[in-house]
């Protein structure tokens, strides 16, 4: 009789399970149901993003496969190959911008607009690359040239206007030394041949200083005269022993030649 008690409390607990259980079973479909229906957009945007990506790499990968066929195919081409090293080279710079050019050009309906803007940047740089900078290399080349070689003729024009301005103050400076040396004795020996040699000039000084008085100034020009004489006179001295020293060695020199030929 005891076992029927726990019988029934093991029936009710199984009726209480039974239903927990029927609820949350209902809950979670519920829950399912409305996450899935939540999503649905986000799980759409995601197969279309994936589908994108993989169709994007396909699209590359072509596009990456063609411009290197073709690019290699361009760069074996008998017609290339026999061009000079420099030029080769060039050609194969060239080729780098208008082989996916034409690619892109060739395949434009299956790159759609991505194609187009691609096309668009490989021509403005195939422009700028291949066209505009070694023009502008070109002419700043011959720019260079042209403004070394107007410097240099400029820088050598220049030496030569200072060798004549130096060449001018050279012969101006020895103007004035001769000047400077020549003309106060030339000046002194006009006189002294006027007034009839060295003693006139004495007087005249003595006279000169005797009607001033002797005054400082006049004393200052007396000398100046005196030493303008004295160098004068030294001068002329030189001068005139110099070449009676050359006549006297060539006389001797005639001289001893004469007796050598009488005896």
């Amino acid at each position: 009789m005891e076992k029927w008690p726990a019988w029934a409390e093991a029936a009710e607990l199984r009726e209480v399970a039974g239903a927990t259980n029927y609820w949350v079973l209902t809950m979670s479909a519920i829950a399912g149901i409305v996450i899935w229906v939540v999503t649905t957009p986000l799980r759409n945007v995601s197969w279309a993003l994936l589908d994108n990506v993989v169709d994007n790499g396909r699209a590359v990968y072509f596009f990456v496969y063609t411009c290197g066929d073709r690019y290699l195919d361009a760069a074996r081409n008998p017609n290339a190959l026999s061009l000079p090293p420099l030029e080769y080279a060039c050609a194969l710079i060239s080729l780098a911008f208008l082989i996916p050019i034409a690619v892109l050009q060739d395949y434009e309906v299956r790159f759609g607009i991505t194609g187009r803007l691609c096309l668009r940047w490989c021509e403005a740089f195939h422009h700028s690359c291949c066209l505009f900078v070694p023009d502008a290399v070109q002419l700043l080349w011959v720019s260079t040239c042209k403004y070394a070689r107007a410097t240099g003729e400029a820088t050598v024009a220049v030496i030569e206007r200072t060798g004549d301005f130096l060449m001018g103050i050279y012969l101006a400076v020895s103007l004035m030394l001769s000047l400077l040396v020549y003309l106060p004795r030339l000046v002194y020996e006009s006189v002294e041949g006027i007034l009839g040699g060295p003693l006139s000039i004495v007087l005249v000084v003595f006279m000169v200083d005797v009607y001033f008085e002797f005054v400082w100034e006049s004393c200052y020009w007396s000398v100046t005269v005196l030493v303008v004489g004295c160098y004068s006179h030294g001068l002329r001295y030189y001068w005139t022993c110099r070449p009676s020293r050359r006549t006297g060695l060539g006389s001797n020199v005639k001289k001893g030649g004469l007796d050598s030929l009488d005896a």
